[in-house]
């Protein structure tokens, strides 16, 4: 069976983030083939969307390491241009 989390992720766009505090609860929730992937405490997992539908999971890290606010707000501006980039793709020549 799949995992609640990217059940919720495939869904609908939405953002995980995990830190020492929930890593537990959401680790054990995440495939184990996933998880052993990135082995720290710290992890997004973002959905991304084009033209109302999910079509990508990125799962990004620093190598373990806490992210900033900072940090995160900048992945989530990246995220949006790759959504704009793939939704201009997707309805060229429309």
């Amino acid at each position: 069976s799949q995992s609640k989390i990217v059940q919720r992720l495939l869904a609908q766009q939405a953002q995980v983030r995990l830190n020492p505090d929930n890593n537990a609860q959401f680790s054990a929730l995440l495939p184990p083939g996933l998880r052993s992937l990135f082995r720290g405490e710290h992890l997004l997992l973002r959905s991304l969307t084009c033209n109302g539908r999910v079509i990508m999971l990125v799962v990004v890290d620093q190598g373990g390491g806490p992210f900033s606010d900072v940090t995160v707000q900048a992945f989530g501006k990246t995220v949006q241009c790759i959504e704009r980039a793939l939704h201009t793709f997707t309805n060229r020549g429309r």
